[in-house]
């Protein structure tokens, strides 16, 4: 993303018309489901007619920046929770919205650099863009045909029909770890992904935030509190950090999941995080306990997932 569409350099009639451009590409849905449309689609039109004018006023020498600042810090609070409910209500009614994307991802990036002063665009941001690269999509995720990991996690899914929702993130990643684990005793090496593809910075960081995530004081407790047929806690944890991986990013691995395929990026992103999760220090404490008697989380899993998992295991 260009810095000039980076929230953190927009100021609060730019943030308006984001806003109000949400609303006019996604009236239908919003319409259809019983939003207030009309009611809201007034307030931010209100709003950014005025700001605008404060902003560019005619003659442009009566400009007044205060002005401006100060017609805008009441505002901001308002319209970053209107915004929030908003896409919440569109990603409850209408998430595969081919236009809602690109809307979370500017309101992820604004909530990670809420209350920052404004950033300042250089000259060099005000260049003309030139044509993006075609994204690089491999074909194998670290020397596994994409294909294959896709057969299995079709399987995957049919077995999310049990009482245990999230299964599919979970065996993904435990496909990608025992595919390491396998690799590296017949090979004495780790696997290697040769693709430009931006997988492995999406990969490492999609890992980080899984760890911190099943770190944090409030997942333990919720660990704990609900065991899943006595799983030990250290398995719990990573059947949750899994799950959270599978639906909140960070905004770099959300921008890189809709560079072109969501699906298909998803399905590399956790089988290359369980890949990774074998020696990252990072990840260490999350892994080791359950490494230390694979049976148990294995004899827990579906039935029916085994083979897949035994493929991984002994097959490049």
């Amino acid at each position: 993303m260009r810095n000039s569409e980076h929230p953190a350099y927009h100021n609060m009639p730019r943030k308006f018309r984001r806003y109000h451009s949400l609303l006019s590409n996604l009236e239908q849905p919003l319409r259809d489901d019983g939003f207030n449309f009309d009611a809201e689609l007034r307030w931010a039109a209100q709003h950014m007619i005025a700001l605008s004018d404060l902003e560019d006023p005619i003659p442009p020498q009566k400009l007044d920046p205060a002005a401006l600042q100060a017609a805008c810090g009441p505002l901001e609070p308002e319209l970053f929770q209107r915004m929030g409910d908003t896409l919440k209500f569109l990603q409850a009614h209408a998430p595969a919205h081919p236009f809602l994307p690109p809307y979370l991802l500017y309101y992820q990036l604004w909530k990670d650099g809420y209350g920052e002063p404004l950033r300042l665009l250089t000259p060099a941001d005000q260049e003309t863009l030139t044509e993006a690269p075609e994204p690089v999509i491999a074909p194998a995720i670290y020397g596994v045909s994409y294909d294959r990991i896709n057969t299995a996690q079709v399987a995957f899914l049919d077995m999310d029909k049990t009482p245990h929702k999230n299964l599919t993130p979970l065996l993904l990643f435990v496909s990608g770890l025992l595919y390491t684990v396998g690799y590296v005793q017949r090979h004495r090496a780790l696997p290697v992904h040769t693709y430009q593809d931006g997988l492995l910075e999406a990969a490492r960081e999609a890992l980080e935030a899984a760890v911190d995530f099943a770190n944090e004081p409030g997942t333990i407790a919720e660990a704990r509190k609900d065991p899943i047929e006595q799983l030990p806690e250290s398995q719990r944890l990573l059947f949750m950090a899994t799950a959270h991986s599978a639906t909140a990013q960070t905004p770099a691995v959300y921008e890189w999941l809709h560079r072109w395929d969501y699906v298909r990026d998803l399905t590399s992103l956790l089988f290359a995080t369980g890949v990774r999760a074998l020696t990252d220090p990072y990840a260490k404490n999350l892994i080791q306990p359950w490494l230390q008697d694979l049976n148990y989380l294995n004899n827990w899993l579906p039935t029916a997932a085994q083979p897949y998992l035994r493929d991984f295991f002994n097959n490049d």
